[in-house]
């Protein structure tokens, strides 16, 4: 399956758009490439980013309380994704409060993540994808490419980590540990 034909960025005119989306004004750019075998450290990835995790592994492991595809736009988007980007079903209905996700479907067994109006209004989430950081992070692992906005979100993701890393070492909090596999790493660095 080609992800470029399935691959849509939210248009304004959708009733599931939010007008809090960051738009992404440099025009889309693809990369030659093939729509399976991608591997962490492919050639085509940024020599920066090295998560440790791939999205369908994340997903098997247990991130976002089970709710990331939960409320109507995720549905809709995940259906454009491989089936394997979706958690094991858990029975949780979606909710954007924190305090009434699935937490012990996590990995740490405990929430740890800002609901989507969160990030929403600290204008963290860009209208190439809607749902945030992990959505981006599948289609970067299946081949899409977006000069600017992957630098972007490659930047946030290495400055994410480094400060969770360095809170968990101090405080050994589980959320802290969640929060990082919520961006694809490990507790600790594993190079």
């Amino acid at each position: 399956m080609n992800p470029i034909k399935q691959w849509q960025p939210i248009a304004p005119d959708d009733p599931l758009y939010d007008r809090r989306l960051v738009v992404v004004l440099e025009p889309v750019g693809w990369s030659d490439i093939a729509s399976e075998g991608y591997v962490v450290g492919a050639k085509d990835w940024h020599p920066l980013f090295q998560p440790d995790y791939l999205p369908h592994q994340m997903a098997k492991m247990g991130v976002f309380g089970d709710a990331y595809w939960g409320s109507p736009l995720g549905e809709q988007r995940r259906v454009m994704l491989p089936a394997e980007y979706t958690a094991p079903k858990s029975g949780v209905h979606y909710t954007n409060h924190r305090a009434k996700q699935a937490g012990a479907v996590n990995f740490h067994g405990r929430p740890a993540s800002f609901p989507r109006d969160w990030w929403l209004d600290k204008g963290l989430i860009f209208s190439p994808d809607p749902l945030g950081w992990y959505e981006w992070y599948c289609w970067y692992s299946r081949g899409r490419r977006i000069k600017g906005y992957d630098a972007h979100q490659i930047r946030r993701w290495l400055s994410f980590v480094a400060r969770t890393r360095k809170m968990l070492e101090t405080t050994g909090h589980a959320g802290s540990a969640q929060a990082l596999l919520h961006w694809a790493s490990a507790p600790t660095e594993r190079r």
